[in-house]
Order: structure tokens, then C-alpha cells, then sequence
């Protein structure tokens, strides 16, 4: 079973029997930045941040979310309306920037 097919099956099960689903609003893509740095001022710790943003692509967040955006009617970015059924996304308290 490919990781693909167990996500659409995971957003089908959770669609079907949630009437609201929350997600963090995760930035992957500024999670998976070089850290390479710059000839001046090299990064520490590259191997180590190369292996975490490994480790991030594979576990296809943005490709749950996506499938859960096609599948849960509704979507609002307020957190003030989670009384209301949809998928909704929030931010996490302290989340950097």
C-alpha cells in the first residue's frame, strides 16, 4: 500500500465521520529550509537539518491536508468558528515564524 493510498483512506475515514476537523496551519515548506547558511557565516548542524526535513517530506503532511481540504465540506481560517462543522485551520500558540 502506497503512503498516497493510506492518506486518502485516513482523510476518507476522517471525513466521513467527523462533522469538524481541526488541523494545525503548518508552513512545510519554511519547516523544510536549507540550512546551509551563507559563505560567510556557515550553518551548523546541516547533515542534522538535512535528515529533519527528510524525515518531514516523507511523512506527506501537505498531502493529508490537501485530501482533507477536497473531502470535509466547508473550511474557515478563524479559529472563532469551530462551532461551526468544516475543516478549520489554526495556528499554534508560539509557532515560529
Amino acid at each position: 500500500m502506497t503512503l498516497r493510498n493510506t492518506n486518502h483512506q485516513a482523510s476518507c475515514l476522517i471525513a466521513n465521520h467527523s462533522s469538524t476537523v481541526v488541523l494545525e496551519d503548518l508552513n512545510v515548506v519554511a519547516m523544510t529550509s536549507s540550512a546551509k547558511g551563507t559563505v560567510d557565516n556557515p550553518s551548523k548542524n546541516v547533515a542534522r537539518k538535512a535528515g529533519l526535513n527528510r524525515s518531514i517530506n516523507a511523512t506527506v503532511w501537505g498531502q493529508l491536508n490537501g485530501m482533507l481540504q477536497l473531502q470535509v465540506p466547508g473550511s474557515a481560517q478563524d479559529p472563532s468558528l469551530l462551532h461551526e462543522s468544516g475543516l478549520q485551520q489554526v495556528r499554534s500558540p508560539g509557532q515560529s515564524e
